[in-house]
């Protein structure tokens, strides 16, 4: 500030060199920073709905790629075991994506139906953002005036004032002092609006976006690349809410070889496997070594997880087998079956009691938000959700349990 106190600003350009010369390797740098977003173990854009599903315990899920099932799933990012009381099960990736793109496009296909959203999630921000930005042009009015009235009325002052008088000088002084004041009041109401201008205008833009996009994308939103679908999520900021458990079992058939194995062979999941039967398929999945404790808990695991179509990752860190990874699991179970182990273990143990290998899946119930949406619940709302199906909200929405017909 001068003596007068007015704000002197001095400012210095800078002359850099452009990043890169080469216009596609900035493109190539740009797709592989997009590619390394977010998902702890797969690319974050290599499926479809990473970033925008989200378990009931709160965690975000993740698609992950499995190249011995030729499919992909997602899973939950929450890193605590079941022992630890997380029991967030896998979903398949390509029934859910169908879900929820299939209630997306059914809101862009009809164009009349989300403009009217639009409009009514925009309200009365047209009109907001035209009584700041007049009010921006009150204010910037007023300083100018005040910075004119000021230098006026000091100059009066001074010349009626006696020189040297130091009275005088701190009436000078508060003069000064009172229109910094104001001053410091406007500013910081400028700054206020400005904030809240941004704000309106970032939600007019997005209103924008969306309306183009309605308009671009029309009725063929189903002959859209994955990339365009994508984009189209992110625009919207849909976010998929699971709020319950799902239905063991796939329809169509399993690709899991050891549930298709059990469907084509008509063989039955033991429910249980008592010490007698234990005795007699001990040495049959040791396959020529020495029994290890933990051979008994993982194949009772397996038999589990077939009769629930529970994932492998399910089991990461699991007590029952010492707090091993879900890897030790997987190639133990892969292990026994590849090698005719677990066909000669059920065969031993019979006769057993047993239930055929699930033959249909219910994804779990699942709400759908937009960024259009009026009515965005809070995390307290969201974890009571999981306790059972609340009303959809207006927008973008998912009415409960989608059954995927066999």
């Amino acid at each position: 500030m001068n003596g007068d106190r007015e704000e002197i600003t001095t400012t210095y350009r800078l002359e850099l060199p452009p990043l890169f010369e080469d216009e596609s390797r900035r493109k190539a740098l740009e797709e592989a920073l997009e590619d390394m977003k977010g998902a702890p173990r797969t690319s974050y854009s290599s499926h479809l709905l990473s970033g925008h599903l989200v378990s009931t315990c709160g965690h975000s899920r993740y698609g992950a790629a499995r190249a011995d099932h030729g499919d992909h799933v997602y899973r939950c990012s929450n890193q605590a075991t079941v022992a630890e009381g997380h029991t967030c099960k896998q979903i398949p990736g390509e029934e859910t994506e169908e879900v929820v793109w299939g209630k997306v496009s059914e809101l862009l296909t009809d164009p009349d139906a989300i403009m009217g959203l639009v409009d009514e999630w925009l309200g009365s921000t047209p009109e907001r953002a035209e009584s700041y930005r007049a009010r921006l042009k009150e204010i910037d009015e007023k300083l100018n005036k005040l910075r004119n009235t000021r230098r006026k009325k000091i100059a009066m002052l001074v010349t009626s004032l006696v020189e040297d008088d130091e009275e005088d000088q701190k009436l000078i002084d508060e003069l000064k002092e009172e229109i910094a004041s104001k001053e410091k009041g406007l500013r910081e109401e400028q700054e206020r609006i400005i904030e809240w201008l941004e704000e309106v205008e970032h939600k007019e833009e997005r209103a924008d976006s969306m309306r183009a996009l309605v308009e671009r994308v029309g009725v063929n939103v189903q002959d859209l690349g994955r990339p365009d679908k994508k984009r189209i999520l992110e625009l919207l900021q849909v976010r998929v809410d699971i709020v319950g458990e799902s239905v063991s079992g796939r329809a169509g058939g399993s690709k899991d070889p050891m549930l298709e194995w059990h469907r084509e062979n008509g063989v039955k999941i033991p429910l249980t496997v008592s010490d007698e039967q234990w005795g007699r398929i001990e040495s049959i999945l040791a396959g020529g070594r020495k029994s290890k404790p933990e051979d008994r808990v993982c194949f009772e695991m397996l038999l589990e997880k077939l009769r629930e179509f529970k994932g492998w990752h399910d089991y990461d860190r699991d007590e029952r087998m010492g707090g091993k990874g879900w890897g030790f699991f997987y190639r133990l179970g892969r292990r026994w079956f590849m090698a005719g182990m677990y066909a000669a273990a059920l065969e031993g143990m019979g006769p057993y009691e047993g239930v055929s290998a699930p033959d249909g899946y219910t994804l779990p119930p699942m709400k759908i938000y937009g960024a259009i949406d009026l009515d965005v619940p809070t995390e307290d709302e969201m974890k009571s959700e999981a306790c059972g199906l609340t009303a959809p909200t207006r927008g973008i929405t998912s009415d409960g349990a989608e059954r995927i017909a066999a």
